[in-house]
């Protein structure tokens, strides 16, 4: 090997022909392929070794999580020095060839005697070592900083998630109290006037429903009644729920007509509930002595008579409630006779599909109500018959039924 590529390397600053040729005589060179791994962290250290030619990776905890490159080494850099003068002698990270190598190796023993014989080797490597203790000094600090930045950030995400499980709890919460206001006034007890049987049944498609019914029993023996469906599911739906059936409520207590019970309704709603909202609406007067009815619908779907002929649509023409203002809602009437029944539903049973994507549809209602024994079983039978129609999918929207009969 030519001694002036030993001169020229910095280390060597100052060392003359014949220490050069000294040194080469005291070491060896040995050449290592791409990939091969020089030592590894924790080996005991036997040699220290000079960079002739090509690169040496310096890693730090190789194969685990906190892995980390620490340096690419170059000809004319060493490596070894200090697991050799360490008590414990030990390698504090590992070395690999980062592509065809060849290094300067030195024994242990040689290397203690060339310390010793060449005071400004000696001198060049503890200033080299300095530098190297700052540089690693510096990669320390910048390491923790980037693992404080990592943890604030970490902790941000987490303080964000936290607040967004409570959120999500308290919107849980609000959820579970809006459901339980529902249910109050839908599943409690349902008039049952003499010589009259009503049934009802409520399935949401959410924790909370857009549909609602409502039967007010008057003194002079009436019964006021209605199903309505507001667009929209979840809390928006039912806070609209609460405000329609507060004024219908209130409207039917003032007013006889169910058209105009309606129309009112309709202009309260207009300037009370989002433009992109409506309700649907059914409205009627029952006549507990006569089975007189009169009735309006605001584009709810058409109720169904049931009497011995079959089913027969209920019509009556008028816009959902909300969406313009001045509507008006055709206002008829007719006779339930005994045996009879009203049968009123949401879009929910009418619009639910099965797994090919057909609509369950006005004529399986129709062929389910003439085929069910009309009484108070019949509401359950048809929520049943929709669910094997729908199979075991989500269910698209909230469904409501309400059956009025009256007695043979």
């Amino acid at each position: 090997m030519d001694n002036n590529l030993i001169l020229n390397f910095a280390l060597f600053e100052g060392f003359s022909a014949s220490d050069a040729e000294n040194l080469l005589k005291i070491a060896h060179i040995q050449n290592y392929s791409e990939g091969t791994m020089l030592f590894f962290e924790g080996d005991l250290s036997e040699k220290f070794s000079i960079i002739l030619d090509g690169k040496v990776e310096i890693i730090k905890a190789l194969g685990k999580p906190e892995e980390r490159l620490l340096s690419v080494m170059g000809p004319g850099e060493f490596l070894g020095e200090m697991s050799l003068l360490n008590p414990d002698q030990k390698r504090t990270a590992t070395a690999r060839a980062a592509c065809e190598t060849s290094l300067l190796e030195i024994t242990k023993t040689e290397f203690e005697t060339l310390l010793s014989r060449q005071p400004k080797f000696a001198l060049r490597l503890m200033q080299e070592m300095s530098q190297r203790t700052r540089h690693l000094e510096r990669a320390i600090i910048q390491d923790l900083e980037e693992k404080n930045r990592r943890l604030a950030k970490a902790y941000q995400e987490l303080e964000a998630a936290q607040s967004q499980l409570i959120e999500k709890e308290r919107l849980e919460n609000e959820l579970s109290l809006a459901r339980r206001i529902q249910e109050n006034y839908l599943l409690r007890e349902l008039p049952q006037p003499a010589g009259w049987e009503i049934t009802a049944g409520w399935r949401p498609a959410r924790s909370v429903s857009g549909d609602f019914y409502d039967f007010i029993l008057q003194p002079e023996g009436q019964l006021k009644f209605l199903i309505a469906d507001v667009s929209g599911k979840g809390m928006p739906a039912a806070l609209v729920v609460a405000t329609t059936r507060s004024i219908l409520r209130t409207l039917a207590a003032r007013v006889a007509s169910p058209g105009e019970v309606l129309a009112g309704a309709n202009e309260i709603l207009f300037e009370e509930i989002p433009p992109h909202m409506f309700v649907t609406c059914f409205y009627g007067v029952l006549d507990l002595a006569s089975g007189h009815v009169r009735y309006a619908n605001a584009g709810q779907s058409l109720p169904f008579r049931l009497a011995d002929q079959g089913p027969v649509e209920i019509r009556a023409r008028g816009m959902p409630l909300g969406l313009m203002p001045g509507s008006y809602y055709e206002e008829k009437e007719f006779i339930l006779g005994c045996g009879e029944q009203i049968f009123l539903y949401s879009d929910g049973l009418l619009e639910a599909h099965d797994s090919l994507g057909e609509m369950y549809g006005t004529q399986r209602i129709i062929t389910n109500l003439s085929s069910s024994k009309r009484n108070h079983a019949l509401v359950d039978e048809l929520i049943d018959s929709l669910g094997m129609f729908t199979g075991e999918g989500e269910q698209e929207d909230d469904i409501t039924c309400v059956l009025i009969g009256r007695t043979p």
